[in-house]
């Protein structure tokens, strides 16, 4: 029974993390008008999905999809984790943006993963 609490538990993490995220970037842009950045950002964190989650299917056929969803998830937090830290000296410029786009792939990789278990 505590795996599956703990898989609800860091699933559910991950869905406020992704909500929290997309509202904090949203109130950045707000405070410093850089909308064309916000739009960037959002794009670049979503859609890698399109094209890197077929691959991640095939990693979760592949691999443990346990091992895949926990490394996953750990990757995706610290990519987060460390745009916490650069937005406020950067705001939403190029490094947000390739901050972005790596925790997009590294989540759309995972996804199938996850989402199996």
């Amino acid at each position: 029974m505590r795996p599956v609490w703990l898989l609800a538990a860091s699933q559910g993490f991950q869905s406020l993390g992704t909500a929290v995220f997309a509202v904090s970037l949203a109130l950045v842009a707000g405070e410093t008008g850089d909308f064309r950045g916000l739009g960037l950002v959002l794009a670049a964190k979503t859609l890698p999905t399109i094209v890197v989650a077929l691959f991640g299917g095939i990693a979760a056929d592949r691999w443990k999809k346990k091992n895949v969803a926990v490394f996953t998830l750990l990757g995706t937090a610290l990519t987060n984790f460390f745009i916490a830290f650069v937005v406020p000296q950067a705001g939403l410029g190029g490094q947000i943006q390739l901050l972005a786009l790596l925790s997009g792939l590294i989540e759309a990789f995972g996804a199938p993963s996850l989402y199996s278990l």
